[in-house]
Protein backbone atom coordinates (compact mmCIF):
# COMPACT_ATOMS: atom_id res chain seq x y z
CA UNK A 1 0.00 0.00 0.00
CA UNK A 2 1.25 3.67 -0.90
CA UNK A 3 1.81 6.46 1.75
CA UNK A 4 0.45 9.14 0.85
CA UNK A 5 3.16 12.35 1.41
CA UNK A 6 2.37 16.13 1.60
CA UNK A 7 4.67 19.41 3.39
CA UNK A 8 4.66 19.02 7.12
CA UNK A 9 3.33 22.28 9.27
CA UNK A 10 3.44 23.36 12.82
CA UNK A 11 0.20 20.95 13.38
CA UNK A 12 2.12 17.92 12.72
CA UNK A 13 5.00 18.72 15.55
CA UNK A 14 3.14 16.40 18.01
CA UNK A 15 2.72 13.58 15.31
CA UNK A 16 6.47 14.49 14.87
CA UNK A 17 7.70 14.26 18.22
CA UNK A 18 5.80 10.28 18.61
CA UNK A 19 8.51 9.53 16.08
CA UNK A 20 11.32 11.46 17.89
CA UNK A 21 10.34 9.58 20.87
CA UNK A 22 10.30 5.70 19.29
CA UNK A 23 13.77 6.35 18.06
CA UNK A 24 14.58 7.58 21.63
CA UNK A 25 16.72 10.67 19.43
CA UNK A 26 16.94 13.88 21.59
CA UNK A 27 14.81 16.71 19.52
CA UNK A 28 12.12 18.56 20.97
CA UNK A 29 8.53 20.39 19.45
CA UNK A 30 10.72 23.53 19.45
CA UNK A 31 13.64 21.71 17.46
CA UNK A 32 11.40 20.77 15.37
CA UNK A 33 8.93 24.16 14.86
CA UNK A 34 12.77 25.84 14.24
CA UNK A 35 13.24 23.70 11.29
CA UNK A 36 9.60 24.19 9.78
CA UNK A 37 10.15 27.56 10.00
CA UNK A 38 13.44 28.30 8.68
CA UNK A 39 13.49 25.09 5.96
CA UNK A 40 10.99 22.80 5.43
CA UNK A 41 10.04 18.27 6.19
CA UNK A 42 8.08 16.34 4.13
CA UNK A 43 5.80 13.28 6.14
CA UNK A 44 4.31 10.11 4.90
CA UNK A 45 0.94 8.98 6.08
CA UNK A 46 -0.71 6.04 6.03
CA UNK A 47 -4.55 6.46 7.31
CA UNK A 48 -4.34 10.00 8.14
CA UNK A 49 -0.98 8.85 10.59
CA UNK A 50 2.41 9.87 10.13
CA UNK A 51 4.85 6.95 9.75
CA UNK A 52 7.67 8.94 8.49
CA UNK A 53 9.86 12.24 7.89
CA UNK A 54 12.34 14.11 6.55
CA UNK A 55 13.46 17.81 6.76
CA UNK A 56 16.09 20.20 4.74
CA UNK A 57 17.37 23.55 6.10
CA UNK A 58 19.03 25.58 3.52
CA UNK A 59 22.16 27.21 4.66
CA UNK A 60 23.72 29.20 1.41
CA UNK A 61 25.21 27.00 -1.17
CA UNK A 62 24.64 23.60 1.02
CA UNK A 63 21.12 22.15 2.02
CA UNK A 64 21.00 19.82 5.19
CA UNK A 65 19.39 16.82 5.37
CA UNK A 66 18.09 15.70 8.88
CA UNK A 67 14.96 14.15 10.97
CA UNK A 68 14.59 11.12 8.56
CA UNK A 69 12.68 9.00 11.15
CA UNK A 70 10.32 6.00 9.89
CA UNK A 71 8.27 4.32 12.42
CA UNK A 72 9.13 0.73 13.39
CA UNK A 73 6.03 -1.01 12.11
CA UNK A 74 6.70 1.16 8.33
CA UNK A 75 10.57 0.06 8.17
CA UNK A 76 12.31 -1.61 5.12
CA UNK A 77 9.81 -0.46 3.03
CA UNK A 78 12.04 2.29 1.15
CA UNK A 79 9.78 5.29 3.12
CA UNK A 80 13.26 6.69 4.02
CA UNK A 81 14.79 6.41 0.75
CA UNK A 82 11.76 7.87 -0.88
CA UNK A 83 12.28 11.00 1.37
CA UNK A 84 15.81 10.80 0.84
CA UNK A 85 15.20 11.40 -2.79
CA UNK A 86 12.78 13.94 -2.28
CA UNK A 87 15.00 15.77 -0.39
CA UNK A 88 17.89 15.52 -2.38
CA UNK A 89 15.59 16.74 -5.38
CA UNK A 90 14.44 19.65 -3.46
CA UNK A 91 18.14 20.61 -2.83
CA UNK A 92 19.76 20.40 -5.69
CA UNK A 93 16.65 21.73 -7.54
CA UNK A 94 17.30 24.89 -5.72
CA UNK A 95 21.33 24.63 -6.38
CA UNK A 96 21.80 23.03 -3.33
CA UNK A 97 24.74 20.66 -2.32
CA UNK A 98 22.82 17.81 -0.07
CA UNK A 99 24.67 17.24 3.40
CA UNK A 100 24.01 15.39 6.38
CA UNK A 101 25.65 13.88 9.21
CA UNK A 102 25.50 9.94 8.98
CA UNK A 103 25.30 6.94 11.58
CA UNK A 104 27.40 3.91 10.86
CA UNK A 105 24.21 2.30 9.66
CA UNK A 106 22.78 5.39 7.92
CA UNK A 107 25.97 5.55 6.19
CA UNK A 108 26.19 2.33 3.75
CA UNK A 109 22.72 3.70 2.66
CA UNK A 110 24.18 7.18 1.66
CA UNK A 111 26.92 6.16 0.09
CA UNK A 112 24.90 3.90 -2.25
CA UNK A 113 23.15 7.15 -3.15
CA UNK A 114 26.34 9.05 -4.03
CA UNK A 115 27.12 11.01 -0.71
CA UNK A 116 30.67 11.18 0.30
CA UNK A 117 32.64 11.28 3.56
CA UNK A 118 34.09 14.50 4.62
CA UNK A 119 35.17 13.92 8.54
CA UNK A 120 34.26 11.87 11.28
CA UNK A 121 32.43 12.85 14.65
CA UNK A 122 31.92 11.91 18.46
CA UNK A 123 28.96 12.46 20.13
CA UNK A 124 29.94 12.88 23.79
CA UNK A 125 27.77 12.53 26.41
CA UNK A 126 28.00 13.26 30.24
CA UNK A 127 25.09 12.42 32.71
CA UNK A 128 26.82 14.32 35.89
CA UNK A 129 29.09 17.15 34.95
CA UNK A 130 32.38 17.07 37.10
CA UNK A 131 32.68 20.29 38.75
CA UNK A 132 35.81 22.18 37.86
CA UNK A 133 36.70 25.97 38.11
CA UNK A 134 37.25 26.34 34.17
CA UNK A 135 35.34 29.81 34.33
CA UNK A 136 36.73 31.00 30.78
CA UNK A 137 39.16 33.97 30.59
CA UNK A 138 36.70 37.50 29.20
CA UNK A 139 33.98 35.31 28.03
CA UNK A 140 30.65 36.64 28.35
CA UNK A 141 26.99 36.18 27.76
CA UNK A 142 26.05 36.73 24.47
CA UNK A 143 23.20 38.93 23.72
CA UNK A 144 20.56 39.23 20.09
CA UNK A 145 22.65 42.60 20.13
CA UNK A 146 25.64 40.28 19.46
CA UNK A 147 24.26 38.52 16.88
CA UNK A 148 25.45 40.46 13.67
CA UNK A 149 29.33 39.72 15.26
CA UNK A 150 28.33 36.53 15.76
CA UNK A 151 26.82 35.36 12.43
CA UNK A 152 30.44 37.09 10.86
CA UNK A 153 32.56 34.61 12.73
CA UNK A 154 30.23 31.66 11.55
CA UNK A 155 30.20 32.71 8.48
CA UNK A 156 33.72 32.90 8.48
CA UNK A 157 34.66 29.26 9.84
CA UNK A 158 31.53 27.45 8.49
CA UNK A 159 31.49 29.48 5.20
CA UNK A 160 27.51 29.18 4.96
CA UNK A 161 25.24 31.66 6.29
CA UNK A 162 23.20 30.31 9.57
CA UNK A 163 21.77 33.55 10.70
CA UNK A 164 18.48 32.69 11.06
CA UNK A 165 19.18 29.40 12.69
CA UNK A 166 21.71 31.10 15.24
CA UNK A 167 18.95 33.94 15.80
CA UNK A 168 16.87 30.94 16.72
CA UNK A 169 18.78 29.46 18.97
CA UNK A 170 20.30 32.16 20.79
CA UNK A 171 16.54 33.36 21.36
CA UNK A 172 15.90 29.70 22.95
CA UNK A 173 17.96 29.26 25.45
CA UNK A 174 20.32 32.88 26.24
CA UNK A 175 21.36 31.36 29.60
CA UNK A 176 24.01 28.96 27.45
CA UNK A 177 24.74 31.78 24.99
CA UNK A 178 28.11 33.01 25.31
CA UNK A 179 30.84 35.06 23.44
CA UNK A 180 34.42 35.77 23.62
CA UNK A 181 35.44 39.52 21.97
CA UNK A 182 38.68 41.63 20.92
CA UNK A 183 37.47 44.59 20.84
CA UNK A 184 34.39 44.19 18.54
CA UNK A 185 35.13 41.20 16.57
CA UNK A 186 33.81 38.12 18.01
CA UNK A 187 36.45 35.67 18.34
CA UNK A 188 34.85 32.68 19.44
CA UNK A 189 31.19 31.64 20.74
CA UNK A 190 28.67 28.81 21.50
CA UNK A 191 25.20 28.08 22.74
CA UNK A 192 23.31 25.42 23.65
CA UNK A 193 19.38 24.54 23.58
CA UNK A 194 17.61 22.28 25.86
CA UNK A 195 17.11 18.70 24.11
CA UNK A 196 14.34 15.62 25.32
CA UNK A 197 16.60 13.70 27.07
CA UNK A 198 19.77 15.94 27.54
CA UNK A 199 20.99 19.77 26.74
CA UNK A 200 22.64 19.84 23.51
CA UNK A 201 25.84 22.11 23.32
CA UNK A 202 27.10 23.82 19.93
CA UNK A 203 27.57 25.11 17.90
CA UNK A 204 30.70 26.06 19.20
CA UNK A 205 32.81 28.43 17.15
CA UNK A 206 36.40 29.73 17.90
CA UNK A 207 39.73 30.73 16.14
CA UNK A 208 41.33 28.47 18.37
CA UNK A 209 42.08 25.80 20.92
CA UNK A 210 42.28 28.22 23.96
CA UNK A 211 38.84 30.58 23.02
CA UNK A 212 36.97 27.15 22.36
CA UNK A 213 38.27 26.35 26.07
CA UNK A 214 37.72 28.99 27.63
CA UNK A 215 34.01 28.98 25.93
CA UNK A 216 33.28 25.43 27.27
CA UNK A 217 34.59 26.56 30.77
CA UNK A 218 32.02 29.06 30.74
CA UNK A 219 29.21 27.29 29.60
CA UNK A 220 29.44 24.12 31.41
CA UNK A 221 28.72 24.86 34.89
CA UNK A 222 25.55 26.97 33.22
CA UNK A 223 24.05 22.93 32.60
CA UNK A 224 22.57 21.32 35.12
CA UNK A 225 21.67 17.53 34.01
CA UNK A 226 22.89 15.21 31.22
CA UNK A 227 24.79 17.17 28.14
CA UNK A 228 25.51 15.84 24.62
CA UNK A 229 28.33 17.52 22.14
CA UNK A 230 29.31 16.47 18.64
CA UNK A 231 33.31 16.94 18.35
CA UNK A 232 34.65 16.65 15.32
CA UNK A 233 37.40 13.97 15.65
CA UNK A 234 40.23 16.16 14.78
CA UNK A 235 39.72 18.57 17.93
CA UNK A 236 42.30 15.86 20.06
CA UNK A 237 42.36 18.84 23.06
CA UNK A 238 38.79 19.66 23.00
CA UNK A 239 37.93 15.95 23.29
CA UNK A 240 40.56 15.62 26.06
CA UNK A 241 38.65 19.18 28.21
CA UNK A 242 35.63 17.29 27.59
CA UNK A 243 36.61 13.91 29.46
CA UNK A 244 38.04 15.89 32.27
CA UNK A 245 34.52 17.15 33.22
CA UNK A 246 33.12 13.42 32.82
CA UNK A 247 31.94 13.12 28.97
CA UNK A 248 32.26 9.67 27.56
CA UNK A 249 31.66 8.65 24.02
CA UNK A 250 28.06 7.68 22.87
CA UNK A 251 28.21 7.32 19.53
CA UNK A 252 30.39 8.25 16.06
CA UNK A 253 28.50 10.29 13.08
CA UNK A 254 30.14 10.66 9.20
CA UNK A 255 29.64 14.16 7.48
CA UNK A 256 28.79 13.55 4.19
CA UNK A 257 28.13 15.52 1.17
CA UNK A 258 26.07 14.62 -1.93
CA UNK A 259 28.70 14.28 -4.65
CA UNK A 260 31.67 15.84 -3.28
CA UNK A 261 34.56 15.14 -0.65
CA UNK A 262 35.68 18.31 0.04
CA UNK A 263 34.27 19.98 2.97
CA UNK A 264 32.42 23.40 3.04
CA UNK A 265 33.47 24.36 6.63
CA UNK A 266 36.92 25.05 8.52
CA UNK A 267 37.24 22.16 10.49
CA UNK A 268 39.64 23.87 12.64
CA UNK A 269 37.44 26.65 13.45
CA UNK A 270 34.19 24.26 14.11
CA UNK A 271 34.63 22.93 17.34
CA UNK A 272 31.01 21.25 17.83
CA UNK A 273 28.88 21.13 15.93
CA UNK A 274 25.13 22.18 16.19
CA UNK A 275 23.53 18.51 16.13
CA UNK A 276 22.97 16.16 12.71
CA UNK A 277 19.40 18.11 12.84
CA UNK A 278 20.84 21.41 12.31
CA UNK A 279 24.81 20.91 10.88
Amino acid sequence: MSAPDRRLTSADVDACMRLVAEAGWNQTANDWNTILTVGEGRGLFRDGQLIATAAIIPHGTVGWVCMVLVTASEQRRGYATKLLEWAGARLTGCGLTPGLDATPAGRQVYLRLGYRDIYSITRLQCDALVAQNLNGCAVRSATPEDLEAIAALDRNAFVLDRTPLLASLLRRQPGLAKAKFVGSECVGFVLGRQGRRATQIGPLVAVDDTVAADLLGAVLPKIDGPAYIDVPDRHVEIHSVLRQRGFTSQRQFTRMLHGRSEPFDDAARVFALTGPEFA
